[in-house]
């Protein structure tokens, strides 16, 4: 009978150590064909032991002292390790020598105050990492529930703090627990991602939140009793299952609340309404008069403003969920009604000439594409016009 995989067993393994180091070039074996022939459960293993030791090899150490042993190193890393190992079981012959052997000279200036800090200074979850500033809304920032602004890193920066292991770049923030954490502080925490850009959350629980241009997430770190989150723009959600503690999103028109699943929200004013489409799983939605709506997957939920009725409508949830794989995908769709989506991707105001309001679009479009790109497919397709003055493309008909 082959042995069950665990994250133990692929951490004490220097080939898969060595393979990551080297950014996955170097190595005996073909892991990536390995990997890729893996059940699903074995896939998400390896995952999480490529996320461990990729977080590892990639600490921020240049700002910490460099007095610490590589008794000490091993005796604090191990505890972030030992957190991913099945069932959060304590490992009896547990061991760092494959992974330390390898990370001793990436973490060897790092100092223990580096990685102990105050408990009764809420701020220095970020202060001491990050850059404070005013607020911007051309940034991505994180916000503090006393007001205060940080732009989060354009490279990864990685640290400790109150048995949390947190990473922050351009593209997403990690937050996950060690052994060490304690529920301590109820503060909570806002994401604002600009126009022109998107990003990524993996909250404390494990659960996913991928955040659309022009959006925020506010969260609470510390508190283990609840899961809530309030939104504002646009996400998909990938839950973390767990019975005992419910996953609830609130907005100003709906909450959400889920177990563990799959969905988009979206609430953009120039919409007019909220909507809630449903991936995979149950979602139950709550109106603020106390209306209440459960979906079934393939369906969407929709909150007029100003209005508590829930309509619920069949949807194709990819075109939906397209946003996040850098596509829009539309369907018979206004001229009109598309607007404020590409505000939002290029950053750019649109102005539509009347002629024009009664325009539906078929198609799909990448806002990876130049805004130029996007300008000339609409002049060839649909036979628009278009002139650009600063900040503003009006759009018209000849």
């Amino acid at each position: 009978m082959q042995e069950k995989l665990t994250i133990e067993h692929i951490l004490q393994n220097d080939d898969f150590v060595v393979w990551v180091k080297s950014g996955k070039t170097v190595s005996r074996q073909v892991w990536s064909d390995i990997i890729f022939v893996s059940s699903i459960s074995d896939k998400l293993i390896y995952k999480e032991a490529e996320l461990i030791l990729t977080n590892l090899f990639k600490l921020d150490v240049d700002s910490f002292a460099s007095d610490i042993n590589d008794f000490q190193i091993e005796k604090n890393y191990s505890k972030l390790l030992e957190k991913h190992l099945e069932n959060n079981q304590k490992p009896g012959l547990f061991s760092m020598r494959s992974v330390f052997k390898y990370v001793a000279a990436v973490f060897a200036p790092i100092a223990v105050a580096g990685i102990v800090y105050s408990f009764n200074d809420t701020e220095k979850i970020f202060e001491s990492n990050l850059v404070t500033e005013q607020y911007s809304s051309d940034k991505l920032q994180i916000k503090t529930s006393e007001g205060v602004y940080y732009t989060l890193p354009s490279t990864k920066k990685s640290w400790m703090f109150n048995g949390l292991f947190i990473t922050a770049d351009k593209n997403e923030l990690v937050i996950r627990q060690t052994d060490d954490y304690t529920d301590n502080n109820v503060d909570e925490y806002t994401v604002l991602v600009p126009r022109a850009d998107k990003y990524s959350i993996s909250l404390v629980d494990g659960t996913s939140v991928e955040l659309n241009s022009e959006s925020s997430l506010s969260f609470n770190i510390y508190d283990g009793n609840k899961r809530e989150v309030k939104l504002n723009g646009e996400a998909y959600f990938d839950v973390e299952k767990d019975k005992t503690r419910p996953f609830i999103v609130h907005t100003e028109n709906m909450d959400v609340e889920v177990l563990g699943t799959e969905f988009n929200i979206s609430t953009y004013n120039s919409n007019k309404y909220f909507t809630a489409t449903l991936i995979e799983g149950s979602v139950k939605i709550i109106t603020p008069d106390g209306s209440v709506r459960k979906i079934k997957p393939s369906e969407q939920a929709r909150v007029l403003l100003g209005d508590n009725k829930i309509e619920v409508r069949k949807v194709e949830v990819q075109n939906v969920v397209a946003w996040t794989s850098e596509r829009f995908v539309f369907e018979d769709e206004l001229l009109i009604n598309l607007m404020p989506k590409l505000e939002r991707w290029y950053n750019i105001d649109f102005t539509i000439d009347d002629s024009l309001k009664e325009m539906k679009f078929t198609g799909t479009i990448t806002p990876n594409k130049s805004l130029l790109h996007l300008l000339q497919m609409f002049k060839y397709s649909e036979g628009v016009s278009y002139k650009i003055e600063r900040n503003t493309v009006f759009l018209y008909k000849k």
